[in-house]
């Protein structure tokens, strides 16, 4: 039996009907190589989380898989989709300055993924053959240990789905402002001009515009910044 982490990058967007503090995505991912060389496949925690259930709980959720510090959130649900583990939680304590704290990292971005702690049982994988493109191994069985936020994730593909009052966060402030000046041909002064106009307005928008479509709020917020953006690229 072997352990072993594999962990997923994060994209957030926030759902104004969960408690504070709440989150959700994926904690792993099927079909894709992390940097440790590891590819989950479908099902592969099927047995994990019926022994869970029989139990009566969920995995932990730490900080950096630091267990010596304890947990910094519960996990409500977890449950295997076509895409992976998909898992909601929220972080506790929100009223102590460790709570505080925790989820600034996630307001702010500190945090930028998920990652599972786990075993692998007798006959739960499969080596690879060391072919290009090919994993190193096939995980067919894990025994989950634990979920954690991660600072630094190994696999690209974990996403937050949502994340109560932290509208912010759906902007990826850097990447936009590298976007703008690589394809938009900005100067570094007019792409953080754009995007603190647009951090600005979706901070402001938080939990007035809760009974809105976001899908309607999104697509008026990316026609807008495309039109700042062709106007600003034409100047001079």
């Amino acid at each position: 039996m072997s352990n072993g982490v594999a962990s997923i990058a994060l994209e957030v967007k926030f759902a104004p009907d969960k408690p504070a503090g709440s989150f959700s995505g994926y904690g792993a991912v099927y079909g894709n190589i992390d940097e440790g060389g590891d590819m989950i496949t479908p099902g592969a925690m099927a047995r994990s989380l019926a022994s869970w259930s029989a139990k009566g709980g969920l995995p932990s959720m730490y900080y950096n898989h630091d267990r010596a510090k304890g947990a910094v959130g519960v996990w409500d649900k977890m449950a295997e989709d076509q895409n992976g583990l998909h898992v909601e939680g929220r972080i506790i304590g929100l009223d102590t300055d460790e709570g505080k704290m925790t989820y600034a990292r996630l307001r702010e971005g500190a945090i930028k993924g998920m990652s599972i702690g786990y075993r692998v049982p007798a006959g739960g994988s499969k080596m690879g053959t060391g072919r290009p493109g090919e994993p190193r191994r096939w995980l067919k069985a894990v025994d989950l240990r634990e979920v954690s936020v991660v600072d630094d994730p190994m696999n690209p593909l974990a996403k937050l789905a949502y994340l109560k009052s932290a509208p912010a966060l759906i902007l990826d402030a850097r990447g936009l402002e590298a976007a703008l000046r690589d394809e938009h041909k900005m100067s570094i002064a007019e792409a953080k001009s754009l995007v603190s106009v647009v951090r600005r307005h979706l901070r402001d928008a938080g939990d007035d515009h809760a009974d809105a479509s976001r899908d309607d709020e999104v697509e008026a917020l990316v026609a807008s910044l495309k039109r700042a953006a062709s106007i600003l690229s034409t100047k001079g």
